[in-house]
């Protein structure tokens, strides 16, 4: 059966730079079509030579949409949410100067970005996959679309990525390891403008019994989790490590991850808060 990817998600929250990986990796793109002619649409799409195809809708229309799409039984149809933080999207309009669609209509900003939110938890329940890409370089989306819609391997797609709670928790996550216990390397002076790739931080926290702890946690219970989820031909996992501002503890322990799994399954790192801000 056809593949048929629908795409929606916040205003602001990076569809229109999903649709340009995907149409990198093959997929056709149609964009805006509403509810009312997805029959139609289907129509075309199962007897159209494309096998791939991207459908990108507005988040007001999305429920609507998927329900509409899925009601046909005329492909294989996979949802995919964008979600980013109300303070976040605040900053993106602002900085941009790009007016939210429902500013259009008389709404102000912040009532905008609720009123998406609210048609975003309307549809969160028909999602396949959701990406939080609060705090994201596009070039980090970019790895974790390539990861949930690359080439099949056969083996268990994990998204390991570290976060700062001062910041949030991931709206993506499937698992989430708190590091805070762990001794901090923020409050070393000679440490606290480097990350959790700088060898004296890595240094530091090898030195810790803590830390071994924490990492042996980890790993008993990821072999246990991971090694189900492969057995019941789970699709992708989306692993978040947090600490407090995303800089030291978390990014340690996500490497350290990434090199436990990295030849059992296919991994990604992202580092979602690194640089941002201190630990």
């Amino acid at each position: 059966m056809k593949e048929l990817l629908i795409i929606s998600g916040l205003s602001g929250s990076g569809k229109s730079t999903a649709a340009r990986v995907l149409e990198e990796q093959g997929f056709r793109v149609v964009e805006a079509i509403p509810a009312s002619i997805i029959p139609t649409y289907m129509d075309y799409f199962a007897s159209a030579k494309a096998d791939k195809e991207v459908l990108v809708v507005p988040i007001d229309e999305a429920k609507e949409v998927i329900e509409a799409a899925k009601a046909t039984g005329k492909a294989e149809i996979d949802v995919l949410l964008l979600y980013c933080s109300k303070k976040e999207l605040l900053t993106r309009f602002r900085l941009t100067r790009h007016n939210h669609p429902f500013e259009m209509v008389g709404l102000s900003l912040e009532d905008a970005i609720e009123r998406d939110i609210e048609y975003y938890q309307e549809a969160r329940p028909l999602a396949d996959q959701v990406i939080d890409t609060s705090g994201l370089a596009a070039s980090d989306l970019r790895r974790m679309l390539f990861l949930l819609v690359g080439q099949d391997t056969g083996k268990v797609k994990v998204l390991l990525s570290s976060f700062g709670y001062k910041y949030g928790v991931p709206e993506d996550a499937d698992i989430i390891f708190d590091t805070r216990i762990v001794p901090n390397p923020f409050w070393e002076k000679e440490l606290s403008d480097l990350n959790g790739n700088d060898q004296p931080v890595i240094d530091f926290l090898e030195a810790k019994p803590t830390a071994h702890l924490v990492f042996k946690e980890m790993v008993h219970y990821l072999d246990f989790y991971l090694s189900e989820s492969a057995r019941d031909h789970k699709g992708s996992l989306s692993i978040y490590v947090g600490c407090t501002g995303g800089q030291h503890r978390s990014v340690y322990f996500v490497n350290k991850l990434f090199e436990e799994y990295k030849n059992k399954y296919e991994c990604v790192v992202v580092h979602r808060n690194l640089n941002r801000d201190s630990d």
